[in-house]
């Protein structure tokens, strides 16, 4: 699996397009250019239609796709919260698990962006700081 580096990502894009709440979509892989994923992380497959109301794809005029390649999005959220070591969710309905994963992703990215800032936090401000701020 390719792993997913978070400063290599652009954050406006990712906020918009991923970070949507969607645990239902099916989107063309272009969907998600200006992300900027690394290459082969997408997770691309065929999805079929079982045909019935909510195994199956709809169209948007209503019709019924049959088949088509795409990324499965609350398949993407589980893969990046994999990725980026956020917690997973507990909840059945896919729409919450996206809430969830989305609310999970969100929060572990604040964890690292805190940690790239500041990698030790055991450290104090004063250990930064030189002997004549100390004084």
């Amino acid at each position: 699996m390719t792993e997913l580096e978070i400063h290599e990502i652009n954050m406006e894009a990712f906020g918009k397009k991923v970070l949507n709440n969607d645990g239902h979509g099916v989107y063309d892989p272009a969907y998600y250019d200006k992300v900027n994923f690394p290459k082969g992380f997408l997770p691309v497959q065929t999805h079929t239609s079982d045909g019935s109301a909510k195994g199956s794809m709809w169209g948007p005029n209503g019709e019924m796709i049959k088949e088509t390649e795409g990324v499965y999005h609350l398949e993407l959220l589980w893969k990046i919260a994999d990725s980026l070591g956020a917690k997973g969710s507990s909840l059945r309905g896919r729409g919450f698990q996206a809430r969830e994963l989305c609310e999970n992703i969100k929060h572990r990215i604040k964890q690292i962006e805190h940690e790239l800032v500041d990698p030790d936090p055991r450290e104090t401000p004063e250990e930064h700081m030189d002997e004549e701020e100390q004084a």
